[in-house]
């Protein structure tokens, strides 16, 4: 049985895709830029003074070095070729020599002019001529990546083949992928990460053939070789998915209808691409209630979705734990939207104080903080939560918050702390950086 979600939830996804798209920024496209480079160069004749300008041009553009023993090597091969035939001989080499700097830069001059020219007191031609170099790039449309970590989520395991659930079998691969989903639409909704796609890379192979193709214009095979590495590689595995439930049969769809708990366990691990470094593993069992009246495809969705939030949230509050970026009066504002909090969520709000650093490794262990508040979340749109005080003292903006009961450093088994160093120029440098 494939876990599957309700029609009108598909709807209401593709409805905020759309939304998405059309907030997105509209700078995608191609961008074509100019550089102009002078050189001069010496010949027999006007022609070849031109020649070895434009040769220099293109190593001062391209920064090639030709290697001068093979140059003199060649010079030797050539003054032997006529005793008398030194012009012919100089030619043969220029002719070499421009071929290699040719094939070296693979770079096109897209114009050039001379901007003067003579004759020399050795009796040598020369030339000085300045040449244009076009090149275009792609640019994605959205917010760059260089200030977000990049994550790539990879296809969780299942323990077993099939597990046992509400009196059925389920497919512990089916389960597997589901969870996998929702994880990365949690990640993907705190838009604090750069989610990489890792499950199925055939769409992406297709599409890049298409690009790649005689029938694609020049300006859309630019997006090639734009493909992401990850900074992190999230992986893990499903270790049991059970219910205990009370099943009933709706009368009037003659569908299985499922209530009781399902509990979910669960290990994950956090590693570094560069050095397969494990930076952050645990391990949990998670059990939801179900309501009586669910259908059994959709409750387990909906248990998928608050086992992923519940690691994600897990990971933002040791890493980025939302803070207060607005408050006025009693409301306050939270940097942090999409499926991470729901109205009626209560949170603590914690004051920051000074830094705390590990006396034996001497890592960051984080800050001080201290418990100043409550506050209730009200409502909450794909970029912000908006909470109001429930009580304690005035709130102000860069107070961290977190869910109750989730003192700071207790959402994880591992080394995370919450010494994230803000970076001057945008981004953040991890506690396991």
């Amino acid at each position: 049985m494939a876990v599957s979600c309700l029609p009108r939830a598909l709807v209401a996804a593709l409805a905020g895709v759309v939304l998405v798209l059309a907030c997105a920024q509209a700078q995608a496209g191609t961008r074509t830029s100019a550089q102009n480079v002078r050189a001069k160069g010496y010949g027999a004749s006007p022609q070849e003074a031109v020649q070895d300008a434009l040769v220099r041009v293109l190593q001062q553009h391209k920064g090639v070095r030709i290697d001068a023993r093979q140059v003199h090597s060649t010079t030797l091969v050539s003054g032997s070729v006529v005793e008398n035939g030194a012009e012919s001989s100089a030619a043969a080499l220029k002719d070499a020599v421009q071929k290699q700097v040719a094939t070296a830069t693979k770079g096109a001059i897209s114009e050039y002019r001379v901007l003067d020219g003579g004759i020399g007191e050795d009796g040598l031609h020369w030339a000085e001529v300045e040449a244009t170099f076009r090149s275009s790039t792609y640019q994605a449309p959205g917010l760059p990546s260089d200030k977000r970590r990049r994550f790539a989520v990879y296809p969780f395991a299942a323990a077993r083949e099939v597990f046992r659930v509400d009196s059925g079998d389920v497919s512990g691969l089916d389960v597997a992928h589901a969870l996998t989903d929702a994880l990365i639409a949690q990640l993907v909704q705190t838009r604090k990460f750069a989610v990489l796609q890792r499950r199925d890379l055939s769409a992406y192979g297709a599409e890049s053939a298409v690009v790649g193709s005689a029938a694609a214009g020049r300006d859309e095979r630019l997006k090639l070789g734009k493909l992401l590495g990850a900074d992190y590689l999230l992986t893990g595995a499903v270790t049991s998915c059970g219910t205990d439930t009370r099943g009933t049969t709706s009368a009037l769809t003659g569908e299985r209808l499922s209530g009781g708990n399902v509990e979910i366990g669960l290990s994950y691990e956090l590693m570094l691409m560069a050095t397969q470094e494990i930076k952050w593993a645990d391990t949990l069992t998670f059990a939801v209630e179900l309501p009586g009246n669910a259908r059994r495809d959709s409750a387990l969705a909906g248990a998928f979705d608050a086992l992923a939030n519940r690691v994600v949230m897990d990971l933002l509050e040791n890493i980025y734990p939302p803070r207060i970026v607005a408050a006025q009066g009693g409301e306050v504002q939270l940097n942090l939207g999409g499926k991470s909090y729901a109205p009626g969520d209560v949170l603590d709000v914690y004051a920051l104080g000074a830094p705390i650093v590990d006396p034996y490794t001497k890592e960051s262990l984080g800050a001080v903080e201290t418990l100043v508040g409550t506050v209730e979340i009200v409502r909450v749109t794909p970029k912000l939560a908006y909470a109001r005080a429930v009580s304690g003292a005035p709130l102000a903006v860069g107070m961290v918050c977190r869910r109750q009961g989730r003192a700071p450093g207790a959402a994880a088994t591992g080394t995370m702390g919450t010494g994230v160093e803000m970076q001057p120029g945008g981004g953040v440098k991890l506690p396991f950086d």
